[in-house]
């Protein structure tokens, strides 16, 4: 059950670019309310963005002005130790490209949000075991990211974003590298999260995709679009 006070508010939100008297805004004055648990969809076409948006909502960027109330605290104004440490403990992003340490195993890739945490390290092992475990990577611990398929990488980049327990997932086109077999099993998994009680943003290009969400946020040029064009 949905409660009253967003998990994610955002109030003129504007991104912009550039030196001197010229300015390009990457987005401009965007309001938006995602509810806790909600599955919400950013779609828009190329440019229009989305990325954008979802680097400024993961703490990954600072806006240039407007407001971003993660939670009931307002982040847009962090410094960058703060930032961390929130995205750290509340979010999990999930990239297109996976963006997995290609020297490191899975199981030390999903790790890797742990570092942080003071509990011991057979805690970490544990913890990282048991997601992918879940993903149904158990018996690919300790293969490396080479050796692993575009679906298996996103498995563990799922895990990865699980690790520390977020309340929030931020997915970037998570099937957007995948065929759509192997897209459809992502989709899965990010369902269960979302039965957890988790919420989840995800940007997408994919209708399909679109359409299982609860609400779809329209982009374009920047700014919030009344819908599809």
């Amino acid at each position: 059950m949905m409660l009253s006070t967003p998990v994610i508010e955002t109030k003129s939100l504007s991104k912009e670019y550039g030196i001197g008297e010229i300015k390009v805004y990457a987005l401009k004055e965007v309001s938006i309310k995602v509810e806790r648990g909600e599955f919400v969809a950013i779609m828009g076409s190329s440019g229009s963005g989305k990325s954008t948006l979802l680097n400024l909502l993961g703490c990954l960027d600072r806006p240039t002005s407007g407001s971003y109330v993660l939670d009931g605290q307002d982040v847009a104004r962090l410094g960058d130790k703060e930032l961390a440490r929130i995205r750290n403990r509340k979010i999990g992003v999930i990239f297109q490209t996976f963006n997995l340490l290609p020297r490191l195993s899975a199981q030390r890739n999903v790790e890797l949000p742990l570092s942080y945490s003071r509990d011991e390290k057979r805690n970490h092992d544990l913890r990282a075991r048991e997601l992918l475990e879940m993903v149904g990577l158990g018996k690919r611990l300790r293969h490396m990211p080479t050796e692993m398929s575009g679906g298996e990488q996103q498995r563990v980049a799922i895990a990865r974003a699980l690790v520390n327990d977020p309340s929030i997932i931020l997915a970037d086109e998570p099937t957007g590298n995948l065929d759509s077999a192997t897209g459809k099993e992502v989709m899965a998994l990010l369902r269960q999260v979302i039965e957890e009680g988790r919420t989840l943003v995800m940007v997408t290009h994919d209708k399909a995709i679109g359409g299982q969400s609860d609400r779809i946020i329209w982009l374009r040029d920047g700014a919030l679009s009344a819908g599809e064009f």
